[in-house]
């Protein structure tokens, strides 16, 4: 699993001190020196006049707790100085003290309420608070009182994405971008926007030129790199992800990145050490554990994929994924019931995951719990209507309990939501098959339908079994023989299934076509 594009916080180059710079150079221009040594006194300025030059000084050569000794003085002797709360609050919002910086910034407006540099300071801190919404009033009052600049923009719209206002973050990035176009992370984050809307060759063309502009960016490669997978341009993708490493060897998105893409190419091996990578890196990198964990999921080895989703849940509780795996894990070593245990921890955690009801609702199915499992892909379809292993599950059930026209009506939903998979095909043949009503029995239409499911299974047993059936309800018996027996040949073992198989095999053998006999609900 791939995490989300990265926003990138911070890009102006003239950063750390220029505002402070600036403020100070507006009241002292032509008194500064390019000394090492504390400016004298000038005849005619006033003691805290000279202790704000000497702490401009003092910011220069980036001696910042001698600067703010002295802009205390200039407070203790003029406690409503404008530009020495400006500054003592920049010196404090790049410390991350930002509620002291809020603070200064504060009295700073108080005192002068069209200082515009403060406002925009003063968003940043509040930004880096999460006080998103505040963050953005102060970037607005910036660009009101004006003159507005590019860097205003840019923050603005990073606040604005925190906020969950998208589509106004865009526009200020493209303001932003129009005010300097050589802002390479301002064409990231318009590029992370427009992915997430939808727009993947647009976003292409801002992850684009946000290399040209900075192509030593590791974080702009990974970006691409997920938008290039969205795009199924893996080996595109893989190159992007390989250069993040180049450019930055201690990149841990990157080496979790490059491992999920071995992941989806099932090259486990080569996943699991990138995992260990990341990890390596960043030791609370749930992401890393729960990607690590499904590779030795995949690989059969249940007890490291159960201790890594079990990493991943201790740093993130509320992170689902882990908790779907793990109950896949459990379910395939025929431990259902911890399964059902795991997924219920998860959902009270992450109550909004969808496929967490999905996956319990599947492991109640397979105990016969199919009261409860309706429940599940009922709550499920409640966060995602379309989602179409949970309509194709209800549609199952109604099968089983003999409500045929919900069943064919559910299956056709999911034909509609993917055309190009088997299971809503072959589970509609099945009712057109077997269904001991009358009415909704169809014998052709079930061949021409699990003929489409057969083809594009790859030839599964368990499709076959359903055109076998589609073939006897034609009155097709040899043809529904042969396919039968092919069935039962590609079956693994001689369990359960094989044993339905050949109950059905026999019918088909005395000329009987088959007929599902509803179950009860449990």
């Amino acid at each position: 699993m791939f995490p989300s594009p990265a926003i990138h916080r911070t890009q102006f180059t003239a950063i750390l001190l220029a505002l402070a710079v600036a403020l100070l150079l507006a009241s002292c221009a032509g008194q500064q020196s390019a000394s090492e040594d504390p400016p004298q006194p000038v005849a005619g300025e006033s003691e805290a006049e000279t202790y704000l030059r000497t702490a401009l000084h003092y910011v220069e050569q980036r001696q910042f707790d001698k600067a703010m000794d002295d802009l205390r003085r200039v407070l203790a002797l003029e406690p409503d100085n404008v530009r020495a709360h400006a500054v003592m609050g920049e010196l404090h919002r790049i410390a991350d003290r930002h509620e002291e910086a809020i603070t200064h910034y504060s009295e700073a407006l108080r005192i002068n309420p069209e200082f515009t540099a403060v406002y925009t300071n003063r968003g940043r801190s509040h930004g880096a608070l999460g006080q998103y919404a505040k963050a953005v009033q102060d970037l607005d009052m910036a660009i009101d009182i004006g003159p507005a600049d590019a860097e205003m923009f840019y923050y603005r719209g990073l606040y604005r994405i925190y906020a969950k206002e998208h589509a106004k973050a865009l526009e200020d990035f493209t303001q932003a971008i129009a005010l300097d176009p050589t802002i390479a992370h301002a064409y990231n984050n318009r590029g992370v926007l427009l992915q997430r809307a939808g727009k993947a060759q647009e976003a292409l063309a801002d992850f684009n030129k946000a290399l040209e502009l900075e192509a030593k960016d590791a974080m702009l490669y990974n970006n691409r790199a997920e938008l290039l997978i969205d795009l199924e341009q893996y080996d595109a993708a893989m190159n992007d992800l390989n250069t993040a490493i180049e450019v930055n060897p201690q990149y841990a998105v990157a080496y979790n990145n490059r491992g999920a893409l071995l992941n989806m190419a099932r090259k486990y091996e080569r996943a699991i050490p990138n995992f260990d990578r990341a990890i390596e890196l960043d030791g609370e990198y749930d992401r890393a554990y729960s990607n690590r964990g499904r590779a030795h999921l995949e690989s059969g080895s249940f007890d490291a994929a159960i201790k890594d989703f079990r990493q991943a849940i201790r740093i993130s509780p509320d992170f689902a994924t882990p908790y779907i795996y793990m109950g896949q894990a459990y379910v395939r070593q025929q431990q259902v019931d911890t399964a059902i245990e795991i997924y219920s921890d998860g959902i009270a955690k992450a109550p909004g995951d969808e496929d967490l009801y999905f996956h319990r609702g599947t492991a109640l199915k397979m105990q016969g719990q199919t009261k409860k499992a309706m429940q599940d892909f009922d709550k499920a379809l409640e966060h995602n209507p379309n989602h179409a292993f949970a309509l194709s599950n209800k549609g199952s059930i109604f099968q089983e309990w003999g409500r045929c026209g919900e069943a064919i009506a559910h299956s056709d939903k999911v034909i509609a939501l993917l055309p190009e998979a088997f299971v809503g095909y072959n589970n509609k043949a099945w009712v057109l098959a077997t269904c001991k009503q009358d009415r909704f029995r169809n014998g052709k239409e079930a061949v021409r339908i699990a003929r489409e499911a057969l083809r594009l299974s790859d030839n599964l047993p368990g499709v076959m079994d359903t055109l076998a059936a589609a073939h006897a309800e034609a009155g097709e018996f040899a043809a529904a023989v042969r396919m039968q027996q092919q069935a039962l040949d590609k079956l693994e073992g001689d369990g359960p299934r094989s044993a339905e198989f050949k109950k059905r095999l026999e019918a088909y053998q005395a000329k009987k076509a088959w007929r599902q006999e509803p179950a009860a609900p449990k």
